[in-house]
């Protein structure tokens, strides 16, 4: 069974998450705990325990920064290991406009790992200065 610590760790974690998934400010982790607090003091009168683990919560802005930028390295260290450990991979490019007229260039992989699994991953966006002509997205 988790500790305690873990519990409120996997709860801050998934607050970082859906913030960060939501686009929304990390200074929001406060106004969530805030809500969470409040509510479980009418879903659990009785419960101290509760309104004690959900006022330990760590969601300032620095923690939830903190934790969403642990998710990016494990995010990126995932999709390396699998790039490392591929059978086939290609690359795909696609050039498209952004929603201020600017050029984008989409990197795309799909590869194929070692147990048969297929993969297609953005590896990144690049912005095109100039033209978008094949030389272009070549260099």
């Amino acid at each position: 069974m988790s500790s305690s610590v873990d519990c409120e760790t996997r709860a801050s974690n998934m607050v970082s998450w859906v913030l960060a998934k939501n686009l929304k400010p990390f200074t929001d982790g406060e106004i969530i705990k805030e809500c969470i607090i409040e509510e479980s003091k009418f879903l659990f009168p009785i419960d101290e325990k509760i309104h004690d683990k959900f006022q330990s919560m760590h969601l300032s802005a620095r923690t939830v920064t903190r934790n969403f930028e642990k998710m990016v390295v494990n995010v990126y260290e995932q999709l390396s290991n699998n790039l490392s450990e591929a059978e086939f991979v290609s690359i795909t490019l696609d050039e498209s406009t952004d929603l201020v007229g600017k050029a984008q260039l989409c990197v795309y992989a799909r590869f194929i790992t070692t147990n048969c699994c297929l993969f297609e991953e953005l590896l990144g966006i690049e912005p095109l200065e100039t033209t978008t002509t094949g030389q272009d997205i070549y260099d």
